[in-house]
């Protein structure tokens, strides 16, 4: 083909070809447009193509199985309008002047091994501000962002690219604030930055956005209330900010009118909104001194007393541990907040100085699906002894191991209800973005050593948080994590597998052409997948391990596919992603 000297259009998608697309193609000096997208082409894209394709205006390589490094030299092709290498494996770095494909209209990297988990892997942001004609960059399933404390932030340049449309740096490692310069992109319509470490506050600024229609913020670490000015945006149909910290009051105009159209699950602070959305109202704030509100904030109980009204009895308790006891109780200052005392016995050795440090360790942590600490007591009790308790925010629905596992004695609304394949992959999602939160997104690495479904603790809406509750009840004598695990052999898997989990949503399954159930194949699918992860992360030797940011990319995809929202193909491909990264 590299004869054809006069060929100006190569399409060639959606096909099943394979193999390596010959080099002679790429020194067609005559073509402006190629199209491979949807094959099963392999190998890396030629290092010099953008010196030999001087006129190329369209490169679509997406869906295929390229790999190597980003051709550099594609910076050479100044008239380059449309690049799209998505859903492939090529890697390293973005080249920092990319910016200089000027008439740039979109850029497509999704889905790839682009990036280093380094602070500077989105530095080419900076140069595509000379990409006055950009309208879509995705940017979403890479390794941009960093694996240190807070680094890897969004560069406050994109702000520049003011004509963008579409942006999506979903599912990537970054963390820092959302930048404000994102409200001088005034013609984007749809932005998605879900699944990162975003912290701080929603930026009210972001209601000078005329055009937006989808915003998603989900799966962060976002603080503060809603901005009220988001209720202004007429055009947005679509917004999701559930799994953040977000706290305050619901605003009811807007897009917020229409439940269908929010998604605020997980953010247990919130309050208002429209009645459908089921939020607890938000407490009247009573009394005026001098024009001032008088708000009462909890900061430690004082008495003891304040908490005897709880019931310190049997019939409260919830759980114990080495140091002490679990009650449930009310906090009435709080609207009568249902909360964890952990009560300490301080007669046990290291009781005290475990309670300083669980008060410390907590205070300087946040994460969405950790287990929160809403204040806590420390004084003298009625009989003139030391008392000290943290006090928690309760997960309604205990734990996971009185869910996987129910006992005799667990009552009877709970052993009657079971967690379906989607709900137990909520869940996993949730432990891992919270371990991954602990061992990169700290101030200091934090590994817990005690994970197990007992520390699961599930909210109102199954959302999980990791909780601490000592192991000694169950590995005694010889019995450590890897020879506990060892007794879930493969031979087993009838004993430990539960078989209900196969026939779920039989009746609503078809059947294919083919004879073959294609719900129960793709759940199927997603099991195997789910299995590999765990055999990855109980390697014994840590080296061996998958790393938790992988962990939880991997679980991000293996429920697109549970969804429907990607195929089985692309599900494997990013198994055959994440074997050439180990």
């Amino acid at each position: 083909m590299g004869l054809l000297k006069r060929l100006v259009r190569l399409f060639l998608a959606a096909n099943k070809l394979s193999g390596i697309i010959p080099a002679s193609i790429f020194n067609s000096s005559a073509i402006t447009s190629i199209s491979v997208t949807s094959n099963y082409f392999h190998g890396n894209l030629p290092i010099n193509m953008g010196l030999t394709l001087p006129n190329l205006k369209l490169l679509a390589a997406a869906e295929n199985n390229f790999s190597g490094n980003f051709p550099t030299s594609i910076t050479n092709a100044s008239g380059l309008e449309i690049l799209d290498l998505s859903h492939n494996k090529v890697a390293g770095q973005v080249p920092a002047n990319l910016g200089d494909l000027t008439n740039l209209q979109r850029l497509n990297l999704e889905i790839n091994l682009f990036g280093g988990n380094s602070t500077g892997d989105l530095d080419f942001i900076a140069s595509l501000t000379n990409c006055s004609n950009l309208r879509m960059l995705s940017l979403s399933v890479n390794t941009f962002g960093g694996e240190n404390s807070f680094s890897g932030s969004l560069p406050p340049e994109v702000g520049k690219l003011i004509h963008l449309v579409d942006f999506n740096v979903s599912h990537n490692q970054l963390a820092g604030g959302m930048p404000i310069s994102l409200a001088d992109c005034s013609d984007l319509q749809n932005l998605f930055m879900q699944s990162n470490f975003f912290q701080g506050t929603i930026p009210p600024n972001l209601a000078s956005w005329k055009s937006i229609e989808q915003l998603d913020l989900s799966s962060n670490n976002l603080t503060g209330p809603i901005p009220k000015e988001l209720q202004k945006l007429q055009f947005l149909s679509y917004l999701n900010l559930s799994y953040n910290d977000i706290e305050g009051e619901i605003p009811n105009t807007g897009v917020f009118r229409n439940e269908s159209q929010i998604s605020l699950t997980g953010n247990n602070k919130l309050c208002g909104g429209i009645p459908e959305l089921e939020f607890p109202p938000c407490p009247v704030i009573k009394g005026k001194t001098r024009g001032k509100l008088k708000v009462i904030i909890l900061l430690s109980i004082v008495l003891p007393a304040a908490l005897l009204v709880l019931g310190f009895s049997p019939d409260n308790l919830i759980g114990s541990g080495n140091f002490g006891a679990v009650y449930k109780g009310r906090l009435g200052k709080y609207g009568n907040k249902l909360v964890a005392v952990k009560v300490l016995d301080l007669q046990k050795n290291g009781a005290s100085k475990s309670f300083k440090a669980e008060c410390k360790a907590l205070r300087n942590i946040r994460h969405r699906n950790l287990v929160s600490i809403v204040s806590y007591c420390s004084s003298i009790d009625s009989k003139g002894d030391e008392f000290k308790a943290p006090i928690y925010e309760l997960m309604e629905n205990g734990n996971l191991d009185l869910w996987l596992h129910p006992s005799e004695t667990t009552d009877q609304a709970t052993s009657s209800r079971s967690l379906n394949l989607l709900q137990k992959l909520n869940i996993a999602i949730d432990v891992a973005s919270a371990l991954q939160y602990l061992h990169d997104h700290c101030e200091a690495e934090i590994v817990h050593c005690d994970l197990k479904p007992s520390n699961i603790l599930l909210d109102n809406d199954l959302v999980a948080h990791v909780g601490r509750r000592p192991t000694d009840d169950i590995f005694v004598g010889d019995l450590d994590l890897h020879n506990y695990v060892n007794g879930a052999l493969y031979e087993q898997v009838s004993e430990t597998m539960n078989p209900l989990l196969f026939l779920e949503g039989d009746e609503n399954r078809k059947i294919t052409p083919g004879g073959k159930n294609s719900s129960g194949g793709k759940e199927m699918e997603c099991i195997i997948s789910l299995l590999k992860i765990g055999l990855k992360c109980s390697a014994r030797l840590p080296n061996d391990r998958m790393h938790m940011n992988e962990v939880v990319r991997k679980l991000h995809l293996i429920k697109d596919v549970l969804l429907g929202l990607r195929l089985l193909t692309g599900l494997n491909h990013q198994d055959e992603v994440a074997s050439s990264m180990n």
